[in-house]
């Protein structure tokens, strides 16, 4: 879990992580230099399980759960926001699973909250994937490496993914892509991630959410930057690529999908994929 200013809701969800009907055996939290009482919370509990890292300084979310996930020892390891709420059989399910099929990283759906802890019915009305809220869906869904190649397709806090995953992230050392995307594309080129179609998290919708779902109707904005000389995911895949070889059909698929900005215009004109 990496932690920023969350003291209005992070007791509810280490509640939640420490109730779940299979323990967990240890709980990473790192603290990006909050400055309000979300660590003063933390240290209250007092519990063993718990392993907190405090920033001297503000690294930013995507670094600060790299080193959460680096601190990680388990066998499988789940992502976890500060804000949301875990079914109390979320992590039997999903180990279950995990242990009993092929699979290097699994997700699943959410319900989604307010700020009060109220369902939010009406996913539709917000800019969720089109992948999640697709009705008359198998109970397990595998998730394609050619479909992540045009951007994620679930939050990143309702994963868990093998130490073999967590090592590749790791080796890969990339700080521009979003963490969650860099594992689901790690397992899938192995043909390893599946979707478990169960609300196994409460996902909260507030008004400090680093990352969340806009409302529709909210005005769509194209950002027109500057073309690097090599994309960004080009860049993270020379790098995947010298930790497991990437076959030449997939790097003429990377090179096609990412010079052409495709999976950027997908994402920013919030096409179904």
């Amino acid at each position: 879990m990496a932690t920023y200013n969350g003291e209005k809701y992070i007791e509810e969800q280490i509640n939640s992580i420490l109730k779940q009907t299979k323990q967990i055996d240890e709980l990473v939290i790192c603290d990006d230099k909050s400055s309000d009482s979300t660590v003063q919370i933390i240290d209250s509990f007092n519990c063993d399980l718990i392993k907190l890292k405090i920033n001297l300084e503000n690294i930013g979310y995507v670094r600060n759960f790299e080193q959460a996930i680096s601190m990680s020892s388990g066998d499988i390891i789940f992502l976890a926001d500060q804000d949301d709420i875990w079914r109390i059989d979320k992590v039997s399910k999903m180990v279950t699973f995990m242990n009993s099929e092929k699979c290097d990283l699994l997700c699943s759906n959410f319900d989604l909250i307010n700020q009060k802890d109220e369902i939010i019915e009406d996913k539709k009305k917000y800019n969720i994937p089109s992948f999640v809220i697709k009705e008359h869906r198998e109970i397990i869904t595998s998730i394609s490496f050619s479909r992540l190649l045009l951007g994620n397709v679930v939050q990143g806090c309702t994963y868990c993914f093998t130490k073999n995953v967590r090592n590749k992230y790791l080796a890969i050392n990339n700080q521009e892509v979003y963490h969650d995307w860099q594992l689901m594309l790690i397992a899938a080129y192995n043909e390893g991630v599946f979707f478990y179609n169960d609300n196994l998290i409460q996902y909260r919708l507030h008004s400090n959410n680093s990352i969340g779902f806009d409302n529709k109707k909210a005005k769509i904005e194209l950002e027109i930057k500057k073309p690097k000389i090599v994309p960004t995911m080009v860049q993270f895949f020379r790098d995947f690529n010298k930790i497991q070889k990437l076959d030449l059909i997939t790097k003429i698929r990377i090179n096609i999908v990412f010079y052409l900005r495709i999976a950027y215009f997908i994402a920013k004109l919030h096409l179904p994929i």
